[in-house]
C-alpha cells in the first residue's frame, strides 16, 4: 500500500531533525590542536630527528676532537675520570678518552654497534642491540665481559646491586647481578630509557606506550605506569628520586617525582627537540642535548623553583648523547654524525 501523504511529510521532518542534529555535533567536536604532535596509529618509537645543517659560522663550543666512525652513547666513570664512547661502523668499538685533552687512551672490540652508555660500578655498561648482550667495559680498560640478556637491549642502569637492561623488543627488563641474568620483568611495550631513583628501585620509559614506570628490584614488581608526554626517549634522575624524561617528539623535559609514588611534577618547554640527557646531582643541574637544533642546554634543577634553561651552546652534528663528569662538571657529548666528541667547562668558558 502506497505511503500517505501525511506520512510522507512526518518522515520527511524526522530526517530534517536527524541530519541536522548529526551536523550539529559535527560542528561540536573539538579540532585538532596544532600546537600537539600528531600520534601515529599503531603508536610507534620516535627515532630522534636529523640536525640541521649549519652554514659554517655555527661552530661546535668548547674542545672538539675528531674520533671518526659514529660516536654514540658516552658517559663518564666517576672513579677514574676517563670518558668512555660507544663508536658505531664495521669495526663496532669502544674507545676510553682523556678526560681533559679527549686524546684516545685505548680502544676495545665489542662485536656489535651500541646506541648507549652509562657507567656501573664495574665500568662502562654497553647494551649490544644485534647481539642481545650487555657488555661490561672496566674503566681502566680492560677486557671486555659480556652477559646474555633479551631482544635487543637498549638501555642500561646501575641499581644498588643489581644492572637493569631494558630489552626493548622483548617487552621487558633484564635484570643482571654476578655476572648473569637473574630475573626478566615484563613491563609495558618498547621500554627504552632506564634510570635509578633509589638503591632499589628503576624508571622505566617505554618509548612506544609513551609511559614511565618504576621497577621495585627487592619484590620485582612494577608499579602503575603514567603518560610520558607524546614521544620519550631516555630518562635520568636525582638523588632525591626526581626522574627527568626527554619527550623527543613533544619537544619538552618532562619531571616527576618517584616518592612515595609516580607522579607528574612538570614540563620544561622551550628546549627542542630533547634526546640525550645526563644529570649534575652535585650541583643540580641537568645536561639536555637539542639534536634537531644541534645546541647543548644547561637546565637548573635544585629544588628550590621549577626548571629553567641558564645557558644554551653550540653543540656537534647529531649529538644524540650526553654525559658529565662528577667531579668537574665537565659535559661531553658524542656526534653521530661526523665522528666528533666535545667536552663544554661547566663556567661556560669552553676549553
Amino acid at each position: 500500500m502506497p505511503c500517505t501523504t501525511p506520512f510522507r511529510v512526518a518522515l520527511g521532518a524526522l530526517l530534517t531533525v536527524l541530519t541536522l542534529g548529526a551536523l550539529a555535533a559535527c560542528g561540536d567536536r573539538p579540532q585538532p590542536d596544532a600546537s600537539r604532535p600528531e600520534l601515529p596509529f599503531p603508536p610507534r618509537a620516535f627515532e630522534p630527528p636529523s640536525t640541521a645543517r649549519r652554514d659554517g659560522h655555527d661552530e661546535p663550543a668548547g674542545r672538539v676532537v675528531r674520533i671518526g666512525g659514529a660516536p654514540e652513547g658516552i658517559a663518564v666513570d666517576p672513579r677514574t675520570g676517563a670518558v668512555g664512547v660507544a663508536v658505531g661502523g664495521p669495526r663496532h668499538t669502544f674507545a676510553i678518552l682523556a678526560p681533559d685533552t679527549l686524546a684516545v687512551r685505548r680502544t676495545l672490540a665489542l662485536g656489535a654497534d651500541a646506541r648507549h652508555v652509562q657507567a656501573g660500578d664495574a665500568g662502562f655498561l654497553v647494551p649490544l642491540e644485534p647481539i642481545d648482550r650487555l657488555a661490561i667495559v672496566p674503566g681502566g680498560g680492560a677486557a671486555v665481559r659480556t652477559v646474555q640478556v633479551g631482544d635487543e637491549p637498549h638501555d642500561a642502569a646501575q641499581v644498588g646491586a643489581d644492572i637493569v637492561v631494558t630489552d626493548e623488543f622483548g617487552e621487558a627488563v633484564s635484570v643482571v647481578r654476578g655476572g648473569r641474568r637473574r630475573a626478566t620483568v615484563a613491563v609495558d611495550v618498547q621500554p627504552g630509557g632506564v634510570a635509578a631513583v633509589s638503591t632499589h628501585q628503576a624508571a622505566v620509559v617505554s618509548v612506544r606506550a609513551n609511559t614511565i614506570a618504576v621497577l621495585d628490584l627487592r619484590t620485582l614488581a612494577v608499579g602503575p605506569s603514567q603518560n610520558a608526554g607524546y614521544g620519550p626517549s631516555h630518562v635520568v634522575a636525582l638523588p632525591d628520586g626526581r626522574a627527568f624524561v626527554a619527550d623527543t617528539r613533544g619537544d619538552a623535559v618532562l619531571e616527576y617525582a618517584t616518592r612515595p609514588r609516580l607522579k607528574a611534577l612538570r614540563r620544561l618547554g622551550g628546549v627542542g627537540a630533547p634526546y640525550g640527557l645526563a644529570v649534575d646531582a652535585r650541583r643540580g643541574r641537568l645536561w639536555v642535548t637539542d639534536v634537531r637544533g644541534g645546541r647543548l642546554l644547561l637546565v637548573d634543577v635544585r629544588r628550590a623553583g621549577a626548571p629553567r634553561v641558564i645557558r644554551r651552546w653550540t653543540a656537534v652534528d647529531q649529538p644524540n648523547s650526553v654525559a658529565v663528569a662528577p667531579s668537574t662538571g665537565a659535559a661531553y657529548v658524542a656526534g653521530a654524525r661526523g665522528g666528533l666528541v666535545q667536552r663544554i667547562a661547566t663556567d661556560g668558558a669552553g676549553d
